[in-house]
């Protein structure tokens, strides 16, 4: 089953009250990649990150898996070095 995700700009704490069903949260930064997740958060809850610009959030899969950081964000490339010749 796929989900969407819903994305909230220029945000970076959420609350889930009145929530029915528990949601993946990522917090991103100005870049767009991922620099806190909670997994499966339930109902009454608030979240915050000071770093984050937006957040994404989508409904849990069933089973609660841990969210797939493909869907919020690319993994970083890793770093290149010069031949050292």
């Amino acid at each position: 089953m796929r989900s969407l995700a819903m994305g909230f700009p220029r945000c970076r704490s959420v609350h889930t009250c009145f929530m029915n069903y528990p949601i993946d949260v990522a917090f991103l930064d100005a870049s767009g990649r991922a620099i806190e997740v909670h997994a499966a958060v339930g109902p009454w809850k608030v979240l915050s990150c000071p770093g984050a610009v937006s957040v994404l959030e989508r409904p849990t899969p069933r089973g609660h898996e841990p969210p797939s950081l493909r869907l919020v964000a690319p993994a970083p490339s890793p770093p290149s070095y010069p031949d050292a010749a």
